[in-house]
């Protein structure tokens, strides 16, 4: 039996004779953990099943599975989960920031646009003081010396900093 008709039986079918039938080395718990745990509506039943998947013995996990598995007239469409998008320039910016203010992932969720604007309106300022690489530097097309001028910028005081 091949893992398709198993978890449509998993899913559908609501008499358990189905697993009697089947060998134990057909049944793969590991392969139907990861099946389970790329739906979002079986996800928690995967977690639950997770402490059970290398202890039980395959047709047990199985019954268990099937117990737990609320029954459907058909089975789920169940897609890749594809990982999301990550802007490798800003990956080590993240960190830092998301290190710095302790921001969890709802906080920095919410705040990240608000963030982003900031960033690319004082790169230098940002990237001088959470000490990003050269590398990073070389990404966003800055000039790794502007570390030393903006100090010196900044050393300015009183009326100098007015031009006078």
């Amino acid at each position: 039996m091949d893992i398709f008709t198993l978890l449509k039986n998993l899913f559908c079918n609501e008499r358990i004779d189905w697993i009697s039938e089947i060998e134990d080395n057909q049944i793969q718990p590991f392969v139907i953990q990861k099946w389970l745990s790329m739906s979002s509506k079986t996800i928690q039943y995967a977690k639950w099943l997770d402490k059970y998947t290398f202890h039980l013995p395959p047709k047990m996990y199985l019954m268990l599975a099937w117990s737990i598995i609320p029954k459907q007239t058909k089975p789920p469409f169940i897609r890749y989960i594809k990982k999301k998008d990550e802007d490798d320039s800003m990956y080590e910016v993240w960190l830092k920031i998301r290190k710095a203010l302790e921001l969890s992932d709802n906080d920095f969720k919410y705040s990240e646009k608000r963030l982003r604007k900031y960033i690319e309106e004082n790169k230098i300022d940002v990237f001088r003081s959470l000490g990003i690489s050269k590398k990073v530097w070389r990404k966003h097309k800055l000039d790794f010396k502007e570390i030393s001028v903006g100090e010196k910028r900044r050393g300015k005081s009183g009326l100098e900093l007015w031009g006078m």
